[in-house]
């Protein structure tokens, strides 16, 4: 493995190198249908929540950058615009920064509006000028266990001491940050040879079910982000971002939807 050390305060890790009938056209239509939900956004239980992130808490290549943030948050209104357009939805970017002397910590994601009709299984870069970041990204300093991840989960997050972001970044810089993250799985590759995942984003597509839903909630402040590692048969796409809505003082409400992104490991 190819050396790497994010030499951030946070943590001093080793390095992570890292035609038919009608009928037929209807049940046809029907089937066709479904997967696209499921691959557009997926309803999560909390209790898959917690095991998902404490896998990636206590994988043994993964968790070095798990430990240099295990999530962020950002105001609602700059993640999100409420509506009923399902033809919009939040593509995130996985940024790694290397140098501990900008402004950003070491591990974030950058989200930009994206349309599905664009097609979001073939961009490559962001579009937008302007992404959203967080304004704080989270740090776990429990066991790494699934109940050590449920207790953390149910209070306050720790946060970072990892420079504060101003909410926002440039598609250049996005671009780079993305780059970085894209070296880090070409060198840390999985049991089969194959990245940890194909894609340096994770989508989530708006619908009255879920995103819409969440950013709805009169009781919505924030919304968390966390990284969980969900392997599925390709081994493909395994870090997975969860979502969770926050109050004012940043406790998660796992009382209402959760929800995780593609692309599921089993389709992409």
């Amino acid at each position: 493995m190819a050396d790497l050390n994010f030499q951030h305060k946070i943590s001093t890790l080793n390095p992570f190198i890292m035609s038919k009938s009608k009928t037929n056209k209807k049940a046809a239509a029907t089937k066709a249908s479904q997967p696209k939900i499921l691959m557009t956004s997926e309803p999560l239980e909390f209790g898959d929540a917690v095991i998902d992130i404490a896998q990636i808490i206590k994988h043994p290549v993964l968790k070095n950058i798990a430990c240099q943030a295990i999530g962020g948050s950002i105001e609602k209104d700059r993640f999100f615009t409420a509506t009923t357009n399902t033809d919009i939805g939040v593509l995130m970017w996985f940024c790694i920064n290397k140098d501990p002397l900008t402004e950003y910590p070491p591990f974030f994601l950058a989200s930009e509006p994206f349309r599905n009709s664009q097609d979001v299984n073939t961009i490559t870069d962001p579009r937008q000028s302007i992404l959203a970041t967080p304004r704080e990204t989270f740090i776990y300093n429990g066991p790494p266990t699934e109940d050590g991840v449920r207790a953390y989960l149910r209070q306050a997050p720790v946060f970072s001491p990892a420079p504060m972001l101003t909410g926002t970044i440039g598609r250049g810089t996005t671009r780079d940050l993305k780059d970085n993250f894209d070296d880090v799985m070409e060198r840390n590759l999985n049991s089969t040879g194959g990245r940890y995942n194909e894609k340096n984003w994770a989508f989530f597509q708006n619908n009255d079910q879920y995103l819409n839903r969440l950013v709805s909630d009169r009781t919505v402040a924030y919304i968390h982000y966390f990284f969980g590692y969900v392997e599925g048969p390709q081994r493909k796409n395994a870090i997975r971002v969860i979502l969770m809505g926050a109050d004012r003082n940043h406790v998660n409400k796992t009382d209402i939807i959760i929800q995780r992104s593609i692309p599921p490991a089993m389709f992409l």
